[in-house]
């Protein structure tokens, strides 16, 4: 399942932005985002219900069938023809390529770079929630369903109401500095609350914050990477942001063994809101140098057009 979807998600993802404008990208990413957390939603609602009622392999072979449906509409997406033989054996090269362009790129670094951050402090959702959840409070089965629906329907409610409002009035910079502070915030509250009820508006606030950071993040991504390699820095991005996850939800598990859900939370929360506020400020820094350092060369080449060409006497 792991190679189907280092092979899938790439591909995939970089295949929007040729099926859709760039004004309608932000909308097609929101829309991404709602039906992948609606399938969060109801697949394994729906799969519960079968699997008590026609068994495993029927669910299994479900599922398989609704993957053929999708081959049956890729198809007609049009193609570039390419030499197979040509193409294996630039592979070696057509990766070392996606690294120079990131090393060359300062815009598609920065991104990578946050995605890296976010991807291993959000981790803290799926690797400590659930085990906040059933061992601190205690709850059983139908109550973790409600709480982690509660997620999803935050993710919906932004997708739908939020983004579109926010994205009129506020940069992705500014998006970003929102979705990450929420998230922290919401650690803290998860490592404070003792009731199931106070549970659900802190889930749906993290359902809302990851959907639109992540959303903010991967438009981002697609505006900035040309066509030429959006594929391959599509998948280098994906395993940056997978691995960071991994070692993440290793290190806050440890530290959950260690020290406890509860004070890992807040530590958590703590540092997601310090990384966030130095990642922000080392951005800006960045970028006012960059800038200040092409304002230097456009000097220098007009003061050496100026020499070499001089203006005409009259």
């Amino acid at each position: 399942m792991g190679v189907g979807f280092a092979i899938n998600a790439p591909a995939w993802s970089s295949l929007v932005p040729q099926v859709v404008t760039g004004d309608e990208l932000p909308s097609a990413s929101a829309l991404s985002g709602v039906q992948l957390n609606i399938s969060g939603i109801l697949g394994p609602a729906l799969a519960g219900l079968l699997l008590a009622k026609v068994g495993a392999p029927f669910v299994f072979t479900l599922n398989a069938t609704g993957f053929l449906l999708v081959l049956m509409v890729i198809p007609n997406v049009s193609k570039t023809s390419r030499d197979s033989s040509r193409t294996l054996k630039g592979f070696a090269s057509s990766i070392s390529s996606a690294f120079s362009y990131v090393g060359q790129t300062q815009g598609v670094r920065k991104i990578l770079l946050r995605h890296a951050i976010f991807s291993s402090f959000v981790v803290v959702v799926p690797a400590l929630m659930p085990v906040m959840l059933l061992k601190e409070l205690r709850l059983d089965g139908s109550s973790l369903g409600l709480v982690f629906a509660s997620m999803g329907v935050g993710s919906l409610i932004s997708a739908f109401f939020l983004l579109p409002c926010l994205r009129s009035r506020f940069s992705t910079d500014a998006l970003m500095l929102i979705a990450q502070c929420t998230l922290a915030s919401v650690y803290l509250l998860m490592a404070l609350v003792h009731h199931c009820v106070y549970c659900l508006i802190p889930m749906a606030l993290a359902g809302a914050s990851w959907t639109i950071a992540a959303s903010e993040l991967w438009v981002a991504a697609q505006q900035a990477i040309q066509n030429s390699v959006r594929g391959r820095i599509s998948a280098l991005m994906m395993v940056l942001s997978q691995g960071a996850m991994a070692l993440g939800g290793v290190a806050w598990g440890l530290s959950a063994e260690i020290w406890g859900t509860r004070l890992t939370l807040l530590a958590a929360a703590f540092l997601f809101i310090v990384t966030t506020i130095l990642s922000t400020l080392f951005l800006r820094f960045s970028q006012r140098a960059s800038m200040h350092q092409s304002f230097h060369g456009i000097d220098a080449l007009t003061s050496t057009m100026t020499t070499n060409f001089p203006r005409d006497v009259e």
